[in-house]
């Protein structure tokens, strides 16, 4: 994620976005470029996705750099997702997952410390289609009844599960026997949350991360990278999404032969 609503490219001039107020003055959502909106923390000004495009971004440096597609007929799936947010990346992947006839199922588990209230999340995704709508309805729910119990659950597919996990990344990193095909990291970015981009983090996603699975990421710092690269992780920069940030991060668990 973009460490601000001011830097999501880095060779385009940026485009003045129309902002929309939300029910929580602390929030505001942004109008991106391929017409999905993103949400912007006010006093941080740290914005959840690219100005470039919202959509676009989770399309590309998630679905489609983590591989789900390429490899559906392989599966089922798992995907690991590093912050919840607005559930947009799960939403898309979901979408593409459903779209795909040769896909055998998914399991997608998210981690989130604090779950955005729903009247934030609807502002984001206001999109008319079912699956959204479906998620909206069950997410307030369970907001109102629920939260902040450990866990929701987005029941929409017989084969696609969806759990998001109530609870600190690092603690629940570090004691997990879980493993996963595919990890998406992007709990916003070093300076804004730094207790998550650190080796001891990497050390647990690599150690759940299955043979030749991928860790994909917004984010490209070198330290970043550098950081993952000693632990273990083929991690390389790879073409962003289009019109948007330059490179983005695939970092990928190669086990050699006879390991």
């Amino acid at each position: 994620m973009p460490p601000s609503p001011n830097v999501d490219s880095e060779t385009m001039p940026i485009p003045i976005r129309p902002i929309r107020a939300t029910p929580d003055e602390d929030y505001t959502t942004q109008l991106t470029d391929d017409g999905s909106r993103t949400l912007i923390h006010q006093p941080s000004g740290v914005a959840y996705h690219s100005g470039c495009g919202a959509r676009t971004e989770c399309d590309h440096v998630y679905v489609r750099n983590g591989g789900l597609i390429e490899r559906a007929e392989d599966g089922p799936h798992s995907v690991l997702e590093i912050g919840f947010g607005t559930g947009m990346a799960m939403l898309r992947t979901l979408h593409a997952v459903a779209a795909d006839s040769d896909a055998r199922g998914l399991t997608y588990v998210a981690i989130e410390n604090k779950p955005l209230h729903p009247s934030i999340v609807a502002s984001v995704l206001d999109s008319q289609d079912e699956m959204t709508s479906h998620f909206l309805r069950q997410w307030s729910e369970w907001f109102d009844h629920d939260c902040p119990r450990s866990s929701f659950k987005f029941n929409w597919s017989a084969t696609c599960d969806v759990q998001v996990i109530i609870t600190n990344a690092e603690s629940w990193l570090a004691g997990t026997n879980a493993t996963f095909d595919v990890i998406y990291f992007d709990p916003f970015d070093p300076e804004s949350n730094p207790q998550l981009w650190t080796p001891e983090v990497y050390r647990d996603l690599f150690r759940i991360l299955n043979p030749n699975g991928r860790l994909v990421s917004y984010c490209v710092k070198s330290r970043v990278r550098r950081e993952m690269a000693s632990i273990g992780f083929d991690a390389q920069c790879v073409p962003g999404p289009p019109d948007g940030k330059r490179e983005v991060l695939i970092a990928t668990k190669v086990i050699s032969q006879g390991q």
